[in-house]
């Protein structure tokens, strides 16, 4: 056999190999990893594995999509099938209670009086707490354990198991989740979580869904307002953190070059303390960013050594103070103005529909 041969038949063994690897099973995939290994094609091998995992990450991409796309076709079914009183349901008289108003109501005004339970209880200390307390604070747990495990289960035989994957009822699912391990699973093995306890106190957040549920209502727009654009303004509100922590790191890194490293400040022990290093310039800009005593803080005192950093402090607060931070005020109020249009929308068509 010749050589020009002898590289042909090499090239189709590979050609074949990365074929194997890509349509091939599991073991055969690492036959052919071992393959390359063993006749030190690293390139080969690299090129194989990157087709493997690019193949592998379009493949669950690909489910992914399908399973979403799955989830909103059934709720779409079961969402109509809870609201279209003349279709068929499997629990019609669950369905009859949920989505009357009796039900709303006492669902709210449990929420209400949970908040004040959940006050009472982060006033006790171990000081002043009584037996009588304790007794009172393990009925209200047990009872409001069991209204909102009832509320949910309810709600989910009436809109169907899409209704606990649905994204606005995720805190509900693991505040009833966190009810109930810490309750009933381990409370009466004296299994003491004080964690987990603590985080009871998020049933507070569900005043949300009670803000939600009267969302629509003229007479609380304004209160709707605040609320959503509150829970909506989180992506902006990261975003902000992250261009203060780089303008402060910037400009810190200036400050401990040109105060805290200069000669002129080399013995101010102000100086040193506020602008030492890096992290303490970001901590005193930070100060200076809240104009919380910045000026008769450190900066006079700076002044008198050198005039200048009055105006490294005043451009920095002209950046970080008058520029950034109404920027962002103004892109979430920006923010809170289209969803009020939505939400007007939506009132007009509702009262429509009454009208019908």
């Amino acid at each position: 056999m010749s050589g020009n041969q002898r590289l042909a038949v090499k090239s189709k063994s590979k050609s074949k190999a990365t074929g194997d690897l890509e349509e091939g099973g599991f073991s055969s995939r690492i036959l052919n990893v071992l393959d390359y290994v063993i006749t030190g094609d690293f390139r080969g091998l690299f090129k194989a594995c990157k087709q493997g995992f690019v193949k592998c990450f379009k493949d669950l991409l690909e489910r992914y999509e399908n399973f979403t796309r799955w989830i909103a076709v059934n709720r779409k079914v079961q969402e109509q099938r809870a609201m279209d009183q003349t279709m068929e349901h499997p629990y019609p008289r669950i369905r009859a209670i949920v989505n009357s108003n009796c039900f709303e109501i006492i669902g709210n005004f449990v929420i209400f009086c949970n908040t004040f339970v959940v006050g009472w209880q982060a006033e006790k200390t171990p000081r002043n707490t009584t037996d009588q307390d304790r007794l009172l604070s393990t009925i209200f747990e047990n009872f409001f354990t069991f209204a909102f495990v009832l509320d949910l289960s309810m709600s989910t035989l009436c809109w169907g198991w899409t209704y606990l994957v649905k994204r606005e009822n995720w805190l509900d699912v693991f505040l009833v989740f966190l009810g109930v391990l810490t309750t009933w699973i381990l409370g009466p093995f004296g299994i003491e979580v004080e964690f987990l306890r603590k985080l009871t106190a998020l049933r507070t957040m569900r005043l949300i869904r009670l803000a939600r549920a009267v969302r629509l209502r003229p007479e609380f727009k304004e209160m709707w307002a605040l609320m959503k654009g509150l829970t909506e303004s989180g992506e902006t509100l990261f975003w902000t953190y992250v261009m203060i922590f780089c303008v402060l790191y910037f400009f810190a890194i200036i400050a401990t070059s040109l105060i805290g490293k200069a000669d002129a400040f080399k013995d101010d022990e102000l100086a040193q303390e506020y602008f030492g290093d890096v992290l303490r310039s970001m901590l005193s800009l930070f100060q200076v960013m809240t104009l919380d005593s910045w000026a008769s803080g450190f900066v006079r005192q700076l002044m008198d050594i050198q005039v200048w950093t009055g105006g490294f402090f005043i451009f920095f607060i002209a950046v970080a103070v008058f520029v950034m931070l109404n920027l962002v005020t103004a892109v979430i109020v920006e923010n809170a103005f289209s969803d009020s249009k939505s939400e007007d929308l939506e009132l007009a068509v509702r009262l429509e529909r009454e009208k019908e």
